[in-house]
């Protein structure tokens, strides 16, 4: 069987840690895509290693890792925290992944320092349990200053597309408003996104009951 000339899957353009590919190898035995990593050299990397994120440099990081007293060997690529810390990788830079287009097509971008797992690591600690990642602006990027692990419940009341109300002169969700007042969540919404109703009639207004037919 000969290699394969052409890739299976395109990785060109895309950046995986330090590396970007730039070209696929044809021929070559390993499926191999010529990369060039961020401290200015070219080096041949196999295309899963790059897709799994097994290689994201061409040794730079592990020279670098070393001469600051840094583990190479984290041993923790099956854990939740790895899991997030991937995930948001993949989805601003990687055009193959679903959610792409909401992210790094939309502009979203990772700071430098947290394409290396050990910096974002260090940044964010270990995910508590129950969370995931969160930025603060859902506009701004992946950086230390606009992100924290938070509650799916925090993150629905940050979500970019929430309809914002004002009650007791403040700006809030309608979600945060039914936790504050008590009222039912889903009526609540109904009948100021659907009806238009402001948001004191909305709240007080009593529950009508539908009449029973014979």
């Amino acid at each position: 069987m000969h290699p394969l000339s052409k890739p299976t899957v395109d990785l060109s353009g895309q950046r995986f840690g330090r590396l970007v590919a730039i070209s696929y190898v044809a021929g070559s035995p390993k499926k191999a895509w010529m990369c060039k990593c961020d401290c200015g050299a070219t080096v041949e990397i196999r295309g899963r290693n790059l897709r799994i994120r097994k290689t994201s440099s061409c040794g730079c990081l592990k020279r670098d890792n070393l001469a600051a007293g840094i583990a190479v060997v984290h041993g923790m690529t099956r854990t939740p925290t790895y899991k997030s810390w991937n995930s948001m990788i993949g989805r601003c830079t990687n055009p193959a992944e679903p959610t792409y287009h909401r992210y790094g097509g939309a502009g979203v971008t990772v700071c430098r320092e947290w394409r290396e797992f050990a910096a974002f690591l260090s940044d964010m600690g270990i995910r508590p349990s129950g969370t995931t990642l969160d930025r603060i602006d859902v506009q701004g990027n992946y950086e230390p200053k606009n992100c924290r692990w938070a509650s799916a419940k925090v993150q629905a009341n940050n979500r970019g597309n929430n309809r914002l109300i004002t009650y007791g002169g403040k700006r809030m969700t309608i979600r945060q408003l039914c936790d504050l007042t008590g009222a039912d969540y889903s009526r609540t919404r109904d009948r100021i996104c659907k009806l238009g109703w402001d948001v004191q009639r909305a709240i007080n207004a009593p529950a009508q009951n539908k009449r029973k037919t014979a």
